[in-house]
C-alpha cells in the first residue's frame, strides 16, 4: 500500500524569516503542536536559525509561527531535537552563539496569554567543551544532560550537567 505525503510547511531560503534547513527532528506538544528548529534563518540580517511551533488548522492545514529568532548572542545555529518538560517549558541547546560563541542551552518558557520567554540557562566557555549538536535529556529533579563536541583545542567531545 502506497503512503501519501502532505507537506505541512515549506521554508523559504534567504530572506525570509521562518527559517531554512530545519535539520533537526519535531516533538509533539500536549495540544498536539509541532516543535522545531532551522539551522538558518533572515531576520533582521542575522542568520542564525528559529525555534518554530506548527499548529492545526480545523481543516487539515497547519500555520507556522515563530516562537524565537536567535540573533547570535543568545545562541545561534539550533541543531539538535528540542526537549519538553511536563511543564511545556522547550529546552534546547545552539551550536554557535552566545557570551563565548561556543553554543549555549536554552529555555523556552509558554506565558500565559501567549507567547513564550526565552533564557540562555549555560553558555559553553570552551573548557571542557563546546558545540553541542546534542539533544537534551532531563531527569526527575531538573538538571539537564547533554554532549559536546568539542572545543577543538584541548577537548574532543564532554558530556555535561545543567542543574537548575
Amino acid at each position: 500500500m502506497e503512503r501519501t505525503e502532505n507537506v505541512l510547511h515549506s521554508f523559504g531560503f534567504s530572506g525570509h524569516s521562518d527559517g531554512w534547513e530545519p535539520a533537526a527532528g519535531l516533538i509533539f506538544g500536549p495540544a498536539g503542536n509541532l516543535f522545531g528548529t532551522t539551522f538558518w534563518a533572515n531576520d533582521n540580517g542575522y542568520y542564525n536559525g528559529v525555534v518554530f511551533q506548527l499548529s492545526p488548522n480545523g481543516d487539515g492545514s497547519w500555520k507556522e509561527t515563530v516562537i524565537h529568532s536567535f540573533i547570535g548572542t543568545d545562541g545561534a545555529e539550533p541543531w539538535a531535537d528540542l526537549m519538553m518538560d511536563q511543564a511545556g517549558n522547550l529546552y534546547g541547546t545552539t551550536l554557535q552563539g552566545g557570551a563565548y560563541e561556543l553554543g549555549v542551552v536554552f529555555r523556552l518558557t509558554p506565558k500565559r496569554g501567549g507567547g513564550w520567554g526565552y533564557k540562555v540557562l549555560h553558555a559553553f566557555k570552551g573548557k571542557p567543551g563546546a558545540y553541542s549538536y546534542s539533544t537534551l535529556v532531563l531527569d526527575p529533579s531538573g538538571n539537564l544532560y547533554g554532549t559536546t563536541y568539542g572545543d577543538s583545542k584541548s577537548t574532543f567531545g564532554s558530556v555535561f550537567e545543567i542543574t537548575p
